[in-house]
């Protein structure tokens, strides 16, 4: 894994100074090694900081060139099959001097061209130059595991893993996009190609760009497609288990030491699982707990215990706990800086600190994250399904009774917050919007007239409806629900917030997440299989569960889910945050930002103080968004806030 980053066309002045420290920046992405090249009269610039984990010597230094120089690469991921690739391109007549997926990805593009990419199978973003077509092509994977920037500065383009690698361009616009503030704010991410820069752009998944001096396009070589076709119980458990098996057999593949993350949820036992099938002894797993009791009351504090459940019925684990006591108040600048993005889910911090642990002992870890996003785990999937039944209830007796009274129940009370009863006031407000309004609800921090306080923009909701319907509800119009909901979230909700932070959150400690449930053949079968065995009745995941139960017990399998997240209500508790709160939330800061009204903040403060409502994450997000403001628009962004 590893950090890139480069420019074309570049004319500003000093631009082997620029690329170095395009580069240097993203040590923590690649700390074994960095390279550049300067090419046609230096500008055009490629940078790379390497994170050996393939064919560990000075072979697969980058950027990399074919024999005569005429192809550039600069790549970041891994390419599961490349040894396959790399024997198929012998017989047409390549000469290999590495081992390396890199070099693959050199010869692929000379034999195929960028139509090379549609063979690889992995996890990757790369930026090519094509000196005899004077051609820059920007790729980013089908899913969107690895990230891609990209901007424009007087006709030349600049690109990087990272979005302060291109803030180290001395000329770069830094103009704020505040509708995209708001993004943020109402969602923790924000969705789509955008970023709180006006002239910043993330290449969007399954997506590659294409530049010349008097062009630039994006081509979307892939998407995934539902048909719901497959409806035999068996089959495609089986299914589920063959390619799942052959994806986590892929992502072995390492001359690093390689471990697993363990949740005692049944995603990341089933790896590890099929880790034991293939044959894999002393796998190194990590399980997290949290070892005060205030922070197991703010988070499930059952993860050691069905953990060590899964350690005993799999068997032949390096075995591994930790429990986390973060000094949040130093820990969250660095957090900030590392996201690039004023992401508001404090569940990056804890990557982090898992990351940062099995640093000791493994490099490469593999993690269950995606089953929710293509098997329908999350409880809103259930949610949305009942709020559309429940509008069908006569008027009188959901407007007039049932909505009233169940509005009526507590958020919050003497021993902290009662997450059941929030939710259920959520779907009362999103049942009463039709589809798919009332889903994207459940994703919403704020409602609409709230963020309008808040903002000054009481068209905000509106917007984010119109965005999400016109390009991801409508793509799949006409079918069920659950495809439009699933479909919605795998380009937004995945890439956008639970890819984006794990990347950044797991290369700011050096270490590689791989995620073998999106695998894109896995994703392309969970598509295909009908929305009645992934709900069935009102058990979430099904036909993955199954297929599961033939490796693990029971009490994993069917096992309550229990997201990963933070102990936010006892951080925002601590003293040395509440001190964050009083100086960077007060009203004169709040005044000299000019954001924000600073009622609006005052009343948020108040209500969570008083228990009249639990808004720790929303204080959580903009404590976030003021540190990002400092660390990136009133400082440079070259460092954290000290």
């Amino acid at each position: 894994m590893c950090g890139i980053c480069g420019f074309i066309n570049y004319k500003g002045k000093n631009s082997q100074g620029a690329l170095r420290q395009m580069t240097d920046i993203l040590i923590h992405r690649g700390p074994d090694d960095s390279g550049t090249t300067l090419l046609d009269n230096g500008t055009v610039g490629l940078g790379h900081r390497r994170l050996s984990i393939i064919d560990l010597t000075e072979r697969g230094r980058q950027p990399m060139t074919n024999e005569d120089g005429t192809i550039w690469l600069t790549y970041n991921g891994e390419i599961y099959n490349f040894k396959e690739l790399r024997e198929n391109l012998k017989t047409k007549g390549h000469r290999f001097i590495s081992n390396t997926d890199t070099e693959v990805v050199v010869h692929a593009y000379e034999e195929w061209g960028i139509d090379c990419i549609k063979k690889f199978s992995g996890m990757f973003s790369f930026g090519l130059w094509d000196s005899r077509q004077k051609t820059l092509f920007l790729v980013r994977d089908r899913l969107g595991i690895k990230p891609l920037y990209y901007t424009f500065i007087d006709g030349a383009i600049a690109f990087a893993s990272e979005i302060k690698s291109l803030l180290m361009l001395p000329d770069i616009n830094k103009e704020i996009d505040f509708q995209n503030i708001s993004n943020y704010l109402m969602f923790l991410w924000a969705p789509k190609d955008i970023t709180p820069f006006k002239n910043i752009f993330k290449l969007a998944p399954g997506e590659y760009l294409i530049y010349t001096e008097n062009t630039t396009k994006t081509i979307k070589y892939w998407d995934v497609e539902f048909s719901n076709s497959l409806s035999d119980e068996r089959s495609c458990s089986d299914r589920i288990i063959e390619i799942l098996t052959a994806s986590v057999k892929e992502r072995l593949i390492s001359d690093v030491a390689l471990g697993a993350f363990l949740s005692g949820g049944v995603d990341s036992s089933l790896i590890l699982a099929l880790m034991r099938k293939i044959g894999k002894k002393d796998i190194i797993t990590y399980t997290v707990g949290f070892g005060s009791e205030q922070l197991k009351h703010d988070i499930c504090p059952d993860d050691v215990y069905y953990s060590r459940i899964a350690r005993d019925s799999i068997g032949g684990l390096d075995y591994n706990e930790i429990m986390l006591e973060a000094d949040v108040a130093n820990l969250w600048p660095k957090i900030v800086w590392h996201l690039d993005e004023p992401i508001g889910d404090p569940a990056a911090l804890s990557t982090y600190l898992i990351c940062k642990s099995a640093k000791g002992k493994a490099t490469v870890m593999l993690s269950g994250m995606g089953a929710e996003e293509i098997f329908a785990g999350y409880s809103r999937y259930l949610a949305t399904r009942l709020s559309l039944r429940y509008q069908r209830l006569p008027g009188l007796l959901r407007k007039g009774l049932l909505s009233p009274a169940l509005m009526m129940l507590p958020a919050s009370g003497k021993k902290g917050s009662y997450p059941l009863f929030r939710n259920i006031k959520k779907f009362i407000k999103n049942a009463d919007s039709e589809f798919p309004k009332n889903y994207l609800g459940y994703f919403a921090y704020y409602s609409e007239d709230q963020l309008g306080e808040l903002t000054a923009n009481n068209s905000y909701f509106e917007n984010i409806e119109k965005m999400f319907g016109k390009e991801y509800f409508l793509k799949v119009a006409g079918a069920d629900y659950l495809t439009q909901v699933l479909y919605t979230d795998q380009k937004t909700f995945l890439p956008s917030l639970n890819l984006t932070y794990t990347d950044k959150a797991s290369m700011a400690a050096s270490v590689e997440v791989r995620v073998p449930l999106l695998d894109h053949d896995l994703v392309e079968l969970a598509a295909n299989t009908s929305s009645g065995l992934k709900i069935k009745g009102n058990r979430q995941k099904y036909i993955f569960k199954k297929a599961a139960q033939r490796f693990l017990p029971k009490e994993i399998v069917w096992r309550k889910k229990a997201g990963f997240g933070a102990p936010v209500r006892a951080w925002v508790k601590n003293e040395k945050i509440k001190e964050m709160v009083h100086d960077l939330l007060s009203p004169q800061a709040v005044k000299r930002r000019g954001i924000f009204d600073y009622a609006a903040i005052d009343k948020i403060l108040k209500d969570d103080s008083s228990g009249r409502e639990d808004n720790a994450l929303k204080i959580w997000q903009l404590l976030t968004l003021e540190i990002w403001f400092k660390t990136f628009i009133d400082s440079d962004g070259s460092r954290a806030l000290s």
